[in-house]
């Protein structure tokens, strides 16, 4: 289903209105709350092909509107297919479909998720070392 998507995009890619009624299809399934999370990293793959075969109109397309969907689906989905999305983006730099910063900002979100995973690995940390503490001093004040 993938290809043939692509193959329609490829179709319209010279052409900005039909390119944008593609997009627009694809980025309000991406971004519904009635989507559900399994078919969202589908449809990410659908505009990962799209972008490496189809190209034209699709670039200016999803470079505009993903900084829109990534953070959607990277907040819905597990972390396994959180992971297949960070390897779409960086397949995107690597291909050099976007600039460095454009990549950069689509990949925010991992970002600050990976801020908040370290300021509760730091939180978890402390409680067990109060946790300890506490312990401790239960055990000296019944010596």
């Amino acid at each position: 289903q993938i290809n043939t998507l692509s193959m329609i995009a490829e179709d319209h890619a010279t052409f900005s209105e039909t390119a944008s009624a593609l997009y627009d299809c694809i980025e309000s399934l991406l971004t519904s709350k009635t989507t559900t999370p399994d078919t969202k990293l589908p449809l990410v793959y659908v505009m990962d092909s799209i972008l490496k075969n189809a190209k034209g109109e699709f670039i200016n397309l999803i470079q505009t509107g993903a900084k829109k969907w990534i953070p959607i689906v990277h907040g819905v989905v597990g972390e396994q297919q959180r992971q297949k999305l960070k390897k779409v983006l960086n397949t995107w730099r690597e291909f050099g479909i976007f600039k460095e910063d454009v990549v950069k900002e689509m990949l925010k979100c991992y970002e600050s998720a990976d801020k908040f995973a370290a300021a509760k690995a730091a939180l978890d940390a402390k409680k067990k070392v109060e946790a300890a503490v506490a312990g401790m001093q239960a055990s000296e004040a019944l010596n």
